[in-house]
């Protein structure tokens, strides 16, 4: 019977996500964010104005929260436990303001649509430049480019008060 003070043995990962190093973090994360890129750049509604905002939103919405579960999964070397956990956090942040996006789209609430794109711009700066700091290529992107909207874009206010949607 092992004593409560005896060592645990170093170097063996305590389940099949936990890691070594950053490498294999990126090589386990880089493939399901870039699934998701696929999805995302796939998820268009095909269709204009509010009524497309509102679908795609949600589409996005779900695809993204989808993969942030699966990103939880893993279990980040120490180096990278504080950006991980961050760029996880805005991951889901991002999921619920499409949330937002799709319910004010779909209320023709132009005005909430422009102030949540500007919170949308700078939320998607700083998870995605983290990323690529940290040396992930796939997990750096939205949608299939560089820091990317994932949603489609927004309507000016004066574009939906112009009845074109």
């Amino acid at each position: 019977m092992r004593g409560c003070l005896e060592p645990v043995p170093l170097g063996r990962p305590s389940s099949p996500s936990a890691y070594t190093g950053a490498p294999s973090l990126i090589a386990r994360a880089d493939p399901i964010c870039s699934r998701l890129n696929a999805q995302l750049a796939a998820a268009s509604s095909g269709r204009s104005g509010l009524q497309g905002i509102a679908i795609s939103a949600r589409r996005h919405a779900a695809l993204e929260r989808a993969a942030v579960a699966e990103l939880s999964k893993l279990s980040p070397p120490p180096s990278l436990a504080h950006d991980w956990t961050q760029i996880i956090a805005d991951r889901r942040k991002l999921a619920t303001e499409l949330v937002k996006l799709g319910g004010y789209a779909r209320n023709g609430d132009a005005q909430a649509i422009q102030a949540l794109t500007i919170s949308k711009k700078r939320l998607h700066k700083h998870p995605f430049e983290t990323a690529s700091k940290d040396g992930f290529k796939h997990c750096s992107r939205v949608g299939g480019g560089s820091r990317r909207s994932v949603a489609p874009s927004t309507p000016s206010p004066t574009h939906v008060a112009g009845h074109a949607t």
